[in-house]
């Protein structure tokens, strides 16, 4: 019975050529934690955050004007 699965024939282009040649970008393939080390990277992990502050700090402004736009007037 075969229990091999198809990542396990994906061919490693870094045991193949060394850091020092040019690699065919075409066959570079992604590896099934590719998401994992996207979600995991620094940049990925800021631009995030940026986007949520951002978002964030936007409800925050909309309620406060909310309020004080239903305050009565100190005169």
């Amino acid at each position: 019975m075969l229990t091999w699965k198809y990542w396990n024939f994906v061919r490693d282009v870094e045991a193949d050529q060394s850091f020092l040649k040019v690699k065919d970008i075409k066959k570079i393939e992604p590896h099934p934690m590719q998401f994992v080390v996207w979600r995991n990277s620094p940049k990925a992990r800021v631009l995030i955050e940026f986007i949520v502050t951002c978002a964030f700090a936007t409800a925050v402004h909309l309620m406060v004007a909310q309020i004080m736009a239903e305050e009565p007037k100190l005169t």
